[in-house]
């Protein structure tokens, strides 16, 4: 009963919900029963082993073994807790993995989707926004993967870890991961390449004017003819907000970085400032009042920015002019006039520092920030300039577009053209360069979007197709694109079209070919990597965006060394990235199979050395310890120092009759270790350029080679199926090590010289 100490036990799930729905009039008494019946069921379901879980026979004894009361718990645990306002104990339950993996285990998907449906209303219903997000993040997660998760469950953990890095069902994945709760083995941990390359696609039912995205690239403002705004959630594929302005006509938008500050432009020159929270207006002000002598709609407000630290905001008008404003006091600071067109669109660079702004008049004009004067006038284009946006994290590069089917990046300081794209057909009209990487996005009336390398001017993907029998590109905008931007990580596009949708698109990193060999830079914060396909790639360890693609090589690249950091910026004369990262590094060196070696600079990805003077394909390259020198070691039986600084050839260490297959600098700079096929390992003298001791023991290749700095202690692992440990000095064998059964492919020795590892063939 109702008010006794025990429940009473429905056997069948519908006859509990009729029961709860008809006969309980009283809320109180219903809450209360609801509430009787979550704990009932949460027993059943704490009492499951979660460990038996597994596949094939294992999970169908499992099924066989579980009990009434458990599999009831399973299913109805939930839906009690919704109906009892337990909404933390909710919450915890639908966003677990285990929760959701045990569910679709036992065929419960259908009853799971409409629980998370269920918990969504209530959380609107009683007006609470703790854990809203979070439990609509799993729904759209549930929803998306239910199939793939019906024919294989145990992937629940591992789908999760591949989704959207900041979404709740990632950082779940990723802290169970981290804690040690989840030991089975996770084919894939993050950015997994999908086989669709469309992640949400959002129906506004308009024409879409803008497009705005917030700083953490999460949620995106979208503007459709109408003055109706939309508030996108691009991580769940959810419309968190959306509002109507029937004041003004609404163009543009644009969000402030910090709070939930809106600010909107309108066709009659009017600004409106809106906390998005509340969907309420916080102040109107005139931006572009009306002028005589001029033509119908040159009120008309194109776009507006906000600056990143929210000193000021701009907005580019068809009146030839942009309007500089404080937005705290809502009042004007500067008018901008220089252009003889209407100008279509402005942007403001990270460090606030720049203003640029494109024009009908086919030019772009680059602002100062503070003295509100003109710097430069970028002319190229050859049709009115569409669009324009800053790139990286500061203001050195920005990119435009334009009627004439070009795409152009500029580098702010001279307004130099640094690349030209082409590719579309007609009119591009937006354009986006991300924060962290090099690539570019652009949007055309052909109904495509695009990315671009800025390196060697080449396509990287084409989302949308010209021919709709064009099978190589996923389906697009059904009509003409209007705007593109792109995630600050540089792995989504989002494009907005007249067809009335926004769709985000995911971008596809990867090398084209065999990946030869990953290091890390020394403060671990990139991992760089060296490929077949001629290239060499820098990405962010942390959020996996690819950093800077390194061309030059008409060959593979074998593999890459990485110059100690506290060095490199002092002896190259580079800046850090930042002031405190004293293990920054900046300068690499490539070997590669087209017979020479090449010094890059990894921020920028400019050549700064070519060291030629190889015939053979380079095998290893390394820095010296301090960061001065560079050894090569090539097929052609040679092994060259060189001057790291100048890139000029100091020796040529002849003396092996094999191909060389590895080098090692000592901690001192002075003595140089190679080995070879021919058996050997020679001990060179670095400022002299001649052998100073031949290390002869093995009776076949040497394949690996290891040195460890604070014993002087040598070992070398050879296809004779030994390893020796030498003493350097005394270039004499100190102990020969068997026990392998074929031959050694790498081998490693502690810092004092007392333990060995190695593997060889024999997959030991």
């Amino acid at each position: 009963g109702v008010g006794g100490d025990r429940c009473v036990q429905f056997k069948h799930a519908q006859v509990s919900r009729i029961f709860v729905a008809r006969l309980i009039k009283n809320v109180e008494n219903e809450i209360a029963l609801h509430r009787r019946l979550a704990d009932f069921f949460y027993a059943g379901l704490v009492s499951l082993n979660l460990e038996r879980l597994g596949e094939g026979a294992q999970r169908w004894l499992y099924k066989r073994v579980i009990t009434d009361e458990q599999a009831r718990g399973l299913s109805e645990v939930a839906y009690h807790a919704i109906k009892a306002r337990m909404m933390e104990e909710m919450r915890e339950l639908l966003c677990s993995l285990r929760f959701i993996e045990i569910r679709i285990m036992f065929a419960q998907l259908a009853e799971l989707l409409e629980d998370y449906r269920l918990a969504l209303q209530a959380f609107e219903v009683l007006g609470i926004t703790d854990g809203y997000h979070q439990v609509s993040e799993f729904y759209a997660f549930v929803r998306r993967n239910g199939y793939n998760l019906c024919l294989r469950p145990s992937n629940t953990f591992q789908t999760a870890a591949n989704s959207p890095l900041q979404t709740a069902p990632a950082v779940a994945s990723r802290a169970m991961l981290a804690s040690g709760s989840e030991n089975r083995v996770w084919m894939q941990y993050k950015n997994q390449e999908q086989d669709e390359v469309l992640g949400s696609d959002f129906d506004v039912n308009a024409p879409v004017l803008d497009l705005c995205m917030t700083p953490d690239s999460r949620f995106v403002g979208c503007v459709t003819e109408g003055s109706h705004i939309f508030i996108l959630d691009t991580f769940s594929g959810l419309v968190t907000s959306s509002f109507t302005d029937f004041t003004h006509e609404t163009t543009c938008l644009s969000f402030f970085p910090r709070g939930s500050q809106m600010v909107t432009a309108s066709a009659d020159g009017v600004l409106t400032f809106w906390d998005t929270g509340e969907k309420a207006r916080e102040g109107v002000a005139v931006a572009h009042p009306p002028k005589k002598g001029m033509g119908k709609g040159h009120q008309r407000i194109n776009r507006v920015r906000v600056a990143y630290d929210q000193r000021c905001l701009v907005t580019a008008s068809n009146d030839h002019t942009l309007k500089v404003f404080d937005p705290t006091l809502q009042e004007e600071m500067a008018v901008l006039a220089g252009h003889r067109g209407p100008v279509n669109d402005v942007d403001i660079s990270r460090d606030n520092m720049y203003i640029v702004s494109a024009s009908q008049d086919k030019t772009l004009m680059v602002w100062s920030s503070d003295s509100y004067q003109v710097l430069n006038r970028c002319v190229g284009h050859l049709g009115p300039v569409t669009s324009c946006h800053f790139g990286g994290l500061g203001h050195a590069v920005f990119c435009s577009a334009s009627a004439d089917s070009a795409v152009r990046v500029w580098e702010t300081s001279t307004g130099v053209v640094v690349s030209v794209f082409k590719g579309h057909v007609g009119d591009i009209v937006g354009c986006a360069m991300g924060t962290t990487g090099p690539q570019v996005a652009s949007s055309g009336l052909d109904g495509t979007v695009r990315t671009w390398d800025p390196v060697d001017g080449s396509q990287m993907q084409q989302f949308g197709r010209l021919d709709r029998y064009d099978i190589a590109y996923p389906v697009g905008h059904q009509g003409p694109c209007s705007r593109v931007l792109m995630s600050a990580d540089c792995l989504r596009i989002v494009s907005a079209g007249t067809d009335g949708t926004v769709k985000v698109w995911k971008m596809i990193v990867k090398h084209e070919k065999r990946v030869n060999f990953v290091s890390f830079s020394p403060d671990r914060t990139r991992a760089l990597t060296c490929s077949d396909d001629k290239t060499c790639r820098s990405f962010d360890t942390t959020s996996g965006t690819e950093l800077t693609k390194i061309v030059g090589h008409t060959g593979g690249i074998n593999m890459s060394d990485i110059s100690p950091g506290a060095t490199s910026w002092e002896l190259h004369n580079f800046p850090r990235r930042g002031p405190l990262q004293t293990n920054d590094t900046c300068v690499i060196a490539t070997a590669s199979k087209d017979h020479s070696a090449n010094v890059y600079n990894i921020n920028t990805g400019i050549t700064m050395h070519k060291l030629r003077g190889h015939h053979r394909s380079v095998n290893k390259v390394v820095f010296s310890p301090d960061g001065r020198l560079i050894a090569t070691a090539s097929a052609d039986t040679n092994v060259c120092v060189w001057d790291a600084i100048t890139g000029e050839r100091k020796h040529t260490l002849m003396g092996h009759t094999g191909d060389i297959n590895d080098i090692v600098f000592t901690k001192d700079c002075k003595v140089l270790l190679s080995i070879s096929n021919d058996s050997s390992c020679r001990v060179w003298g670095v400022e002299e350029g001649w052998c100073v001791a031949l290390l002869s023991g093995h009776s076949k290749p040497v394949t690996c080679l290891n040195y460890s700095p604070q014993s002087d202690r040598v070992v070398t692992g050879s296809k004779d199926e030994t390893l020796i440990l030498w003493n350097l000095w005394k270039a004499a064998t100190v102990k020969t090590l068997r026990g392998h059964t074929a031959g050694c492919l790498d081998v490693a020795i502690t810092s004092d010289g007392r333990k060995v590892f190695s593997s060889g063939r024999d997959k030991l």
